[in-house]
């Protein structure tokens, strides 16, 4: 039967944004792959009062919650006073989970009895079902309420968590509600279309689709179209996927035949803003057939305002498989900044003083009037003043005396074309 829950993260540090909330993303994409509807996800402070109001009101809208956090040793743990008054039950003392304590501290070589504050960890809600923490002191419960709804509580601390997630709550629910089926999700990137036209192309689909769901995801330079399915294993998602799939795709494509003429894959969106999407934008730019903007080396991509946190060996790896597939890799990335406060010629005349020896192939951030209005309307005149720059005879014939040609991303576009047509 179908079964749906609320996931609510409990601590002050959290809600204050002095620590960063995984467990309730780890939660929800397990919860999601056993086929369980998450509602909404919460943070409230270590608070009975208001936690107990939020339980009481996730109870009514859902079939379960699942919490983590205050289930410590520290005056401010607080969860288990306000679960069991949300369930309408008391809390009494566990003497197995007392034990599993002391064995706990035995087994980190500590023989003194345990501590008050430790003891209240084992007082649980009454006839909760207990959920072992080997890895920790604090064990989880599942508090019922009467009418079969339920509290799953579980450690803050992620290492104690997600086993507990694992080996216990995942298989208590699988059982309890018969789960059968799971949530799969495929996800199409889109290039040079904004979110409100994709939004408008798809927009029937959205209000007429329940099984699959599709959702529309912005993100800096691209905007992506997530298709979920509920499934009983993931043969059955792609049936349900695949048309909606081929749809999406019709109308996604349909923008691109409009004019907007898509030379390349900006590599602020994925070798450096989203490190994680490198092996995305190589296939999309052999799916595509556009050349991306990879660097030999990934601390030379300019400016490293835009860096994310990808270690040299991971982007490497990428590289490589683009490299295999024939992509172009440049020695350099430079681009001036879009709040430069000089004009065209003086930023680039300050940047090319900068450059190393040596290098064979650079790429400029400078765009031709036309498409690039459409998708950056605000910005756009400072790439397209340094195009403007770059065509009269002064800058030619500078790059000229210094053996710098210019070759376009069109051009290229259609170099790497007419070389995968012909090696196929």
């Amino acid at each position: 039967m179908p079964v749906s829950v609320e996931i609510v993260a409990i601590g002050t540090e959290i809600l204050l944004g002095q620590l960063l909330d995984t467990n309730s993303a780890f939660i929800a994409r397990a919860l999601a792959g056993h086929g369980v509807d998450v509602y909404a996800k919460h943070a409230v402070g270590d608070n009975a009062a208001r936690l107990e109001a939020m339980l009481r009101g996730a109870l009514e809208r859902a079939g379960g919650v699942v919490t983590t956090g205050g289930l410590g040793p520290t005056v401010d743990d607080l969860t288990k006073d306000a679960v069991a008054a949300s369930v309408g039950t008391t809390l009494e003392l566990h003497e197995p989970s007392v034990r599993a304590i002391e064995e706990r501290f035995r087994a980190l070589g500590r023989s003194e009895p345990i501590g008050e504050n430790n003891r209240r960890q084992a007082i649980l809600p009454k006839g909760a079902l207990v959920m072992p923490n080997p890895n920790g002191t604090a064990p989880g419960f599942i508090a019922l309420r009467d009418d079969g709804k339920f509290v799953a509580c579980m450690p803050g601390v992620p290492r104690e968590m997600k086993p507990m997630l694992t080996d216990t709550l995942l298989p208590w629910l699988v059982e309890r509600y018969r789960l059968r089926e799971a949530i799969y999700t495929r996800t199409l990137h889109t290039v040079g279309i904004s979110e409100s036209d994709v939004d408008r192309r798809i927009e029937p689909l959205f209000r007429t689709l329940e099984n699959p769901k599709i959702a529309v995801l912005a993100h800096e330079f691209k905007v992506d179209v997530k298709i979920m399915a509920k499934a009983p294993d993931r043969a059955a998602a792609e049936g349900l996927i695949a048309p909606v799939e081929a749809e999406l795709r019709a109308q996604i494509e349909a923008t691109l035949r409009t004019g907007v003429d898509v030379t390349h894959l900006d590599a602020h969106m994925g070798t450096v803003m989203c490190p994680e999407f490198v092996d995305i934008y190589v296939e999309l730019g052999l799916e595509y057939k556009l050349p991306i903007l990879l660097v030999r080396d990934y601390n030379a991509f300019n400016p490293r305002s835009y860096s994310g946190p990808m270690s040299n060996d991971s982007y490497n790896a990428a590289l490589e498989r683009a490299i295999a597939k024939g992509f172009p890799v440049f020695d350099l990335v430079q681009e001036t900044m879009w709040d430069r406060k000089v004009d065209a010629e003086t930023a680039y005349g300050e940047m090319f003083e900068r450059l190393p020896e040596g290098m064979t192939f650079l790429s400029l951030h400078f765009n031709a009037p036309g498409d690039f209005e459409v998708i950056e309307p605000s910005h756009a005149y400072i790439r397209t003043d340094e195009y403007a720059l770059f065509r009269t005879a002064k800058i030619k014939n500078w790059l000229a005396a210094n053996g710098i040609e210019i070759v376009g991303m069109r051009t290229m576009r259609d170099w790497l074309r007419s070389e995968w047509s012909r090696k196929q």
